[in-house]
């Protein structure tokens, strides 16, 4: 059942990459747009879970699995992305969850990382790109009373951008999975919780 706002953004037809970009990408590799983000996905769905399976042109298999729930605060998405090595020989893969946000107009919309001493608003005019100490733990975005808060636990990543787009009402936070080597026939999986609520809740 649709409730809120919709906090994905929607491509328009002059955005590059159109009919393929906005909304939420994964890359398996830490280049822009490498191998996951626009093939052609086979889809299963069940309740509320819908699992998206590819192999891809890098040898990598990938598995993204999203189940939703809710309570009386608001709902939740888990997204639980595993990447399979299907070739027989190793393969270097750097997990790359890459969403894009509505971020309206300048006064619309906030966002903060929480890094060791609490949550640290991230200007609408700046870029972030995060190595080494001070990498976030979540990411929070706000639009007037809602909240969307994006974690991936104790989960180690090796980077953090942010990116604002005013031109297209856009915000990316995008995390990097640790770089790993997978040995013919050897997986990973990594795990983020979306969170929807209020600050009235």
């Amino acid at each position: 059942r649709a409730r809120g706002i919709d906090w994905m953004h929607q491509p328009p037809c002059s955005q590059v990459g159109f009919p393929n970009c906005g909304g939420y990408d994964e890359y398996t590799q830490a280049p822009w747009r490498s191998p996951g983000w626009c093939e052609h996905y086979a889809c299963r769905a069940h309740d509320r879970t819908i699992v998206l399976t590819a192999t891809l042109a890098n040898g990598l298999r990938i598995e993204r699995t999203c189940e939703l729930t809710d309570d009386a605060d608001g709902g939740a998405l888990t997204i639980t992305t595993s990447l399979h090595n299907t070739g027989d020989t190793p393969r270097s893969t750097t997990l790359r969850p890459h969403p894009e946000f509505n971020s309206g107009t300048p006064s619309e919309t906030q966002l903060a990382m929480h890094v060791d001493d609490g949550w640290r608003t991230v200007d609408i005019d700046t870029s972030l790109d995060l190595t080494g100490d001070g990498l976030p733990t979540a990411w929070r975005l706000r639009r007037g009373d809602a909240m969307l808060t994006i974690t991936w636990a104790d989960q180690p990543i090796s980077r953090a951008l942010v990116s604002w787009d005013r031109s297209l009402g856009l915000v990316r936070p995008e995390i990097f999975a640790r770089p790993t080597m997978l040995e013919p026939g050897q997986s990973m999986s990594f795990v983020q919780n979306w969170r929807t609520g209020s600050l009235r809740a």
